[in-house]
């Protein structure tokens, strides 16, 4: 059974004003679907072309095997890794492995902290030491994160220093 063809789209606006829906054959309609399709595809890859800057470049099988194994490991598609190592390197910063991980433990520091707040709030806590708790835990939580997103340089002895 052939999908119906709304007439809102700019594909029917199309057949419509080629007449072919009125006077041509199913593999006519078929055929000028197809030319439709492939006009369209055409000018979709010539905006794409004029938006966005592609770079090809060439891969040994090893370099190749050693993209794929990143890429698997940081949950990302061979090209979405090799572009955000890539930033990642320039702009130097980290490449969080798993995202999902990450963002899991703010929750848990954030979940944490704001149970002490209650105990503290609550009055199930010394004062004194409820209000050291919940300075060491703001401190963890904002150490934590920033490592987590953001580790420090690695220093090699090589930049000059």
């Amino acid at each position: 059974m052939a999908k119906k063809t709304s007439k809102k789209t700019s594909i029917y606006s199309h057949l419509d004003s080629t007449k072919v829906l009125e006077h041509g054959t199913a593999a006519e309609v078929e055929a000028a679907k197809k030319a439709y399709w492939k006009a369209y595809k055409a000018a979709w890859r010539k905006c794409q072309r004029n938006q966005f800057k592609q770079f090809t470049i060439a891969l040994t099988e090893p370099e190749t095997k050693q993209i794929r194994v990143a890429a698997k490991k940081h949950k990302r598609s061979c090209s979405r890794f090799i572009k955000e190592s890539c930033f990642a390197y320039i702009n130097r910063a980290y490449l969080v492995i798993d995202v999902l991980a990450v963002r899991t433990i703010e929750q848990l520091l954030a979940m944490n902290y704001d149970a002490l707040k209650q105990a503290f709030d609550a009055y199930l806590l010394p004062f004194d030491l409820g209000k050291a708790l919940m300075a060491q835990m703001a401190e963890l939580e904002e150490r934590v994160v920033r490592e987590l997103n953001h580790p420090q340089e690695v220093k090699t002895g090589c930049d000059g220093d």
